[in-house]
């Protein structure tokens, strides 16, 4: 390795790595020794792998499996959503679970709510794929009398 990429290693985030040394099927031009100088935190073996023949790459996936499981989930401040039209049906639902509360609150009639709920349910369909049954709303609704 070059002192450039040297320097580039250290100044990388405090993140976990996962070193993988390729070409094992060539002879080692790689001081091992001096990388794992510059990655004390890293106790077991360099992962040796040959993207040629495919050797080692069951230990990449193994290694990269551990890792990753090991790793505290790393949590944002936000969700994120996978296209535009997702994002409408997620707001869309929003909001009409927000007037479905306001009209509970208010004293609606089950009748007026559960057009809000349909709703809801079909923009949550759009996304999922699925289509509610009238099974959903009737296991919601059961404990209102309806035609009072």
């Amino acid at each position: 390795m070059t002192q450039k990429e040297y320097g580039f290693l250290e100044e990388m985030p405090a993140k976990p790595i996962l070193p993988v040394i390729n070409k094992s099927d060539l002879p080692q031009r790689l001081d091992e020794d001096g990388l794992r100088a510059l990655f004390p935190q890293i106790t077991p073996p360099f992962v040796k792998i040959s993207a040629k023949y495919g050797d080692g790459v069951e230990g990449l996936k193994a290694a990269i499996r551990e890792l990753v499981l090991a790793a505290p989930a790393e949590e944002t401040g936000g969700i994120m959503v996978a296209d535009l039209r997702q994002k409408v049906a997620l707001e869309r639902a929003a909001e009409c679970l927000v007037r479905t509360r306001k009209g509970l609150l208010d004293g609606l009639s089950p009748e007026l709510i559960s057009l809000e709920v349909r709703e809801a349910l079909d923009s949550l369909g759009e996304i999922t794929g699925r289509t509610t049954s009238e099974e959903v709303l009737d296991r919601i609704f059961a404990n209102f009398c309806v035609g009072k």
